[in-house]
């Protein structure tokens, strides 16, 4: 868009130098990557999931040797971005950094990511920034990604979802989300999302106190680090660059 290559450059920097430090620590395996949305879908589903949300969606990332880090202490004047995803020497990472408690907003995100790496969007030793993931972007690679994430979330990489009726408000929404998710294996939060996006930013404050109801206790961003702590071989760091991870990634300085 309107951010210029410049001022992404030292959030990129950052970003890279993190996951590069954390390889080494990664407790599984580097594994071939899936092929499609649709046979990562499967996996989750057929372990018994409802549908597949944040935390399965991460813990399969995690068992196939692709961390997901959630970054976003970026110094001064750098500037911030939702996603990033990173391929060196066949290894892979994901860096999510954009704050938000509800899961549903991170979880497009992470598979919107996914599937810039499966359909290799980025080059052998490259980086893509995401400042922003437009679902109405036009540029091919954001059709592409934005309708794999649809298709591994609900199984239609096309699915829009529009209300019917009269009478909307955030329980009502809730209420219906919850009821065709069950049905449909789809995370309730993105179908409340998704039908935010179709009916216009007046709608999103309804949807938001919807994902409310849905996820009470909401706390998205500490999912994603409670993932990498359980995931990191904290043996294979020194103790200076496991602090600074953690630092990084909003823990402090206490391991």
């Amino acid at each position: 868009g309107n951010t210029s290559e410049e001022e992404l450059q030292l959030s990129r920097a950052l970003n890279t130098r993190v996951i590069e430090l954390i390889w080494p620590a990664v407790s599984k395996p580097n594994k071939n990557l899936p092929t499609s949305a649709s046979e990562i879908r499967r996996i989750i589903l057929n372990e018994g999931a409802p549908w597949v949300n944040l935390n399965n969606l991460l813990d399969y990332c995690w068992s196939i040797g692709l961390p997901v880090l959630h970054i976003s202490a970026f110094p001064p004047k750098s500037k911030k971005m939702d996603g990033l995803a990173f391929v060196k020497n066949d290894r892979y990472a994901i860096v999510i950094s954009k704050n938000s408690g509800h899961s549903a907003w991170l979880l497009f995100i992470l598979a919107h990511e996914i599937g810039h790496i499966i359909n290799k969007h980025i080059g052998e030793n490259g980086v893509l920034v995401d400042e922003v993931i437009d679902r109405n972007s036009t540029d091919a690679d954001e059709e592409t990604a934005n309708a794999f994430a649809l298709e591994l979330l609900t199984g239609d990489p096309g699915l829009t979802v529009s209300p019917i009726g009269s009478g909307r408000n955030a329980r009502r929404l809730a209420e219906a989300a919850y009821q065709a998710g069950t049905q449909e294996k789809i995370d309730p939060g993105h179908i409340v999302l998704n039908c935010a996006y179709q009916m216009g930013s007046d709608f999103f404050p309804i949807a938001n106190a919807a994902l409310n109801l849905l996820e009470p206790k909401a706390d998205a961003v500490n999912l994603i680090r409670s993932k990498m702590l359980k995931n990191l071989n904290k043996n294979k760091l020194s103790e200076d660059t496991y602090n600074f991870i953690l630092r990084i990634s909003g823990y402090g300085t206490h391991s």
